[in-house]
């Protein structure tokens, strides 16, 4: 495969932002429209009404994110198994984004807009596992290219902190930006969640950057035989994958120390993270008492420091290594939580003084963020490109494919935790579920951050500069 020029490291890395912001939009916007949630800014039909039987939904939707975890391996495995004239990679993207764009419109196109709707519950189930199926195929195609596509270490490093810088963007923008957007133009005519969604469906054109900048050799090679009968022959390339099975290629991920050891800790601080971006509008809303305004400028503190953040995580990695600027983001994220914590609205009468205490929080753990959006990007690109390099037996997505295992999984068991603990005594204190959520986040934050310091030597110098 072509290596990237430095001056393609950002175009590259652009890549994904389309489908991680729709993948976001729905999480945040489109999910609460279809049961009729009322924190939804803008609903399908009538305000506050659910469009699908919720109970039914709710229930095939977490079944649906167990089934997205399991089809990271088998949608890895056929990324790096796939033999045509055009490479691997190109042609799992290519159907990955069509099969996107089709599911996404299918999403935003429920059968009826009647309340309740059972036919609409079971189609948008159908839909969601054909969305997930091509989100894995065509993301971790992706993904799994950064080793082959760049030079050396600091490539790799400038690529994926680039990929962070447009992740946090598209949080920003998602988590920011269009709650105040939404808000404005609610009350237009005309304007539904059917609209905006369909209205955002180009973004998903952003995956043809890779299918234009990736430049694989055939996965095959055309041969002739002594009577001229045209016949496929492997090329010397895929001889080497070839002999990588199902399981053994699993065998290999999971037998990789150094990965196994930092899935461990990503598993657990990804948690931590992962529930706090769900409901970090509820905690800021109810259990800090903030208005839609300060809740927009506690997020703008948190990711308007990206790009310096970005730089600073990337000059703190080139002296000290991964494992400092990891431990380092661990404990700054910490800090934002225990502002959040502290800023409880029953221990502080002030409105300004929490939007203080929380804006502050926030560009401490800014850091954190700019760190957790990368490292999960490097770690594997980096691991995947040796294990390549000493055995010959290439099986990129298959790291990426374990590592989105545990996203999906963390997806599927934040929710219920989510709803059960932000219900505690809900009734005569509804504020004081969302406040305990805070203490969960900073005691599973706390354990990755004890596991970041047994991280295994290899993984501590990734980035380093030899001196």
């Amino acid at each position: 495969m072509n290596k990237l020029t430095k001056r393609r490291e950002p175009i590259f890395a652009l890549a994904s932002s389309g489908p991680i912001f729709l993948n976001l939009f729905f999480s945040i916007y489109i999910q609460n429209a279809l049961i009729g949630n009322s924190g939804a800014i803008i609903f399908f039909g009538q305000e506050n009404q659910a469009i699908v039987a919720t109970v039914v939904f709710s229930i095939l939707f977490t079944i649906g994110k167990v089934i997205d975890a399991l089809l990271n391996i088998p949608a890895a495995h056929i990324s790096d198994r796939t033999k045509t004239r055009w490479g691997r990679r190109r042609p799992c993207i290519l159907i990955g984004m069509i099969g996107l764009i089709c599911t996404y419109l299918a999403i935003s196109n429920p059968i009826s807009l009647e309340p309740n709707s059972m036919s609409n519950t079971f189609y948008i189930f159908v839909a969601l596992l054909l969305y997930f199926a091509s989100y894995c195929l065509c993301l971790e195609s992706f993904y799994a290219s950064f080793p082959e596509i760049t030079y050396d270490v600091q490539a790799r490093i400038r690529l994926t902190s680039w990929k962070a810088f447009y992740d946090t963007i598209c949080y920003s923008i998602g988590y920011a930006l269009f709650p105040v957007i939404l808000g404005a133009i609610k009350d237009i005519p005309g304007v539904n969640m059917r609209w905006i969604s369909m209205s955002l469906s180009p973004l998903m054109l952003t995956m043809i950057i890779p299918l234009i900048f990736i430049k694989e050799p055939p996965s095959y090679l055309i041969t002739y035989t002594a009577s001229g009968v045209k016949q496929k022959k492997l090329s010397n390339e895929v001889k080497l994958k070839e002999s990588v099975g199902f399981f053994e290629s699993i065998k290999i991920t999971i037998g990789n120390k150094p990965f196994l050891t930092w899935i461990i800790i990503f598993a657990v601080f990804y948690f931590g993270l992962d529930l706090f971006l769900q409901g970090q509008t509820t905690i800021a809303s109810s259990s800090m008492g903030l208005k839609t305004w300060q809740i927009t400028v506690i997020n703008t503190a948190a990711f308007a420091p990206i790009p310096l953040m970005l730089l600073l995580n990337k000059k703190i990695m080139n002296r000290y290594g991964f494992k400092v600027s990891f431990i380092i983001a661990i404990t700054t994220f910490i800090l934002a939580m225990l502002s959040f914590m502290i800023a409880y609205k029953n221990w502080i009468d002030s409105n300004l003084i929490i939007l203080i205490i929380t804006a502050i929080g926030s560009s401490i753990g800014s850091f954190g963020l700019t760190n957790f959006f990368s490292a999960p990007y490097l770690v594997p690109t980096q691991i995947a490109k040796e294990q390549t390099d000493k055995n010959q037996r290439a099986n990129q997505a298959m790291f990426f494919g374990t590592q989105g295992i545990v996203v999906a999984l963390s997806n599927a068991l934040n929710e219920p935790v989510w709803i059960n603990v932000s219900k505690i005594d809900y009734e005569n204190h509804p504020e004081f579920g969302p406040h305990v959520i805070t203490y969960i986040i900073v005691a599973i934050c706390t354990l990755a951050l004890v596991a970041a310091f047994f991280m295994p030597k290899h993984l501590q110098n990734i980035g380093k500069k030899q001196s």
